[in-house]
């Protein structure tokens, strides 16, 4: 009951903090009042002039695959819509965690944690203690690499993640951003192996880069990337296993 009234506390903390800034937003946007704003929708991946006409200071950035990119001067004063996505991935990117990442781990321990309680019911007077041990075991090793995820100077996917946000073409309306349009910019990023830019402006600066060397990078790229094949991998081989249900454990089913 403690952890559950954490849970929906922090949720409220993060509820009343995204209010105020869409509070503060909002307020400055009508102070500002109309000559920044566009006919056009928000949320299209379309760009019109009129969007580009901001009162927030746009630079320009790298070419990425022949494409130039463009970011707001002031990273942490980017436009509200678009500030939110920012912050939801620096804090995955702090914790080495995405939330697809986190959901499988979970359901990946959930399942081994049934499966040990399992052995433990004890049916016909018969337990499976060796299944019980090595479920703990896949426990630990679970342990041990969320350990080694926090030890990781940073996720390679993650870093994608905020330059989709942090980066935008003449395509895009600098004050929001269209995840659709942002994922397609990873993808595209991703088959052009494109790693150059984490070492460019903004990114390097945001993310704490600047005394990376591209062999540096190029070579924690590798390890990264292992490393994560490797927890996917363990993660996926637990939740593709047989779930041992009560009434399919493996117990004497004699009668005494």
């Amino acid at each position: 009951m403690q952890v559950g009234a954490r849970i929906i506390n922090i949720k409220i903390i993060h509820i009343m903090k995204l209010n105020a800034i869409l509070k503060g937003a909002f307020a400055r946007f009508s102070n500002k009042g109309k000559k920044s704003r566009s006919k056009s929708s928000p949320t299209s991946s379309t760009n019109s002039k009129k969007e580009w006409e901001s009162d927030y200071v746009i630079e320009t950035g790298t070419k990425i695959d022949g494409v130039q990119y463009y970011y707001h001067k002031d990273i942490m004063a980017t436009p509200c819509q678009r500030y939110l996505y920012l912050s939801n991935f620096l804090q995955e990117y702090d914790m080495r965690f995405d939330r697809e990442y986190l959901l499988q781990e979970i359901e990946a321990r959930e399942k081994l944690e049934l499966g040990i309680a399992n052995q433990f019911t004890v049916k016909n007077n018969s337990l499976n203690l060796l299944k019980a041990a090595n479920d703990l075991e896949k426990l630990r090793k679970l342990t041990m690499q969320s350990k080694e995820r926090l030890e990781l100077v940073f996720e390679p996917d993650l870093i994608y993640k905020i330059a989709s946000v942090v980066l935008f073409d003449k395509k895009e309306n600098p004050g929001f951003y269209d995840a659709k349009y942002g994922t397609e910019k990873i993808k595209k990023w991703k088959e052009a192996k494109a790693t150059d830019f984490f070492l460019t402006m903004p990114l390097n600066q945001l993310l704490r880069l600047n005394e990376l060397s591209q062999t540096d990078l190029e070579t924690y790229l590798k390890v990264a990337s292992e490393v994560k094949k490797e927890h996917l991998e363990s993660i996926s081989t637990i939740l593709s296993s047989k779930a041992m249900m009560p009434d399919l454990l493996p117990l004497s089913q004699s009668e005494t």
